[in-house]
């Protein structure tokens, strides 16, 4: 894939999958991604997410999601927040109060949609990307390439599930989790997840 004026994306995709099934996709955030997959999902109309500046740029973005969960209608509900991202790229120092103020504003909404959520929910939080200490990303650094990942339902992970072993590396607590996860392997989860082919 590619950014900026990007092309619909061709591949079999986990939106695809969900709409072929006759899912409700919705997605607000990054208007890049809207473009990948224009058939696939519903969203409000064009947030702008190319204003560095704009400390906003996620307020519509967590209303729309906060909307759409409490109206509890979707199978498949996805958010691209930027303003950490536009931050770290305008003050180019990771340690500044306006970084600071979004990583709070990050959390405030992650805790929010985990009070929110029904028992049959799951929350999936991860990043497109790293970064450096200064801001930047796109190179192949560690701070650039690697990002954390967390799996948030309300009832808990089963730990063990005895009839089928694959699951049993993929389910497990966050004490016993020390491996990386490859992003590579965040479709097929999510599919196996939601009963999807892969």
């Amino acid at each position: 894939l590619t950014a900026f004026g990007a092309l619909p994306a061709e591949e079999d995709s986990v939106p695809r999958q969900l709409h072929r099934q006759g899912k409700k996709s919705y997605f607000s955030g990054d208007p890049i991604l809207k473009e990948y997959f224009p058939e696939y999902f519903e969203s409000p109309s064009k947030i702008g997410g190319f204003n560095i500046n704009d400390w906003t740029v996620d307020q519509p973005v967590q209303a729309y999601i906060k909307q759409k969960l409490f109206e509890n209608s979707f199978d498949f509900l996805v958010s691209h927040l930027l303003r950490l991202d536009h931050m770290g790229h305008q003050t180019q120092d990771l340690s500044s109060s306006q970084v600071l103020h979004a990583i709070q504003d990050i959390d405030r909404f992650l805790f929010n949609l985990m009070a929110s959520i029904d028992d049959n929910t799951m929350l999936l939080f991860t990043g497109d990307h790293g970064m450096t200490k200064k801001g930047k990303h796109g190179d192949d650094s560690k701070q650039e390439t690697q990002t954390a990942i967390v799996a948030f339902y309300k009832n808990g992970f089963k730990k063990h599930r005895k009839d089928n072993e694959g699951l049993k590396k993929i389910m497990r607590s966050v004490d016993e989790t020390t491996e990386p996860v490859h992003q590579i392997d965040l479709v097929p989860t999510l599919s196996m997840l939601m009963g999807l082919p892969i």
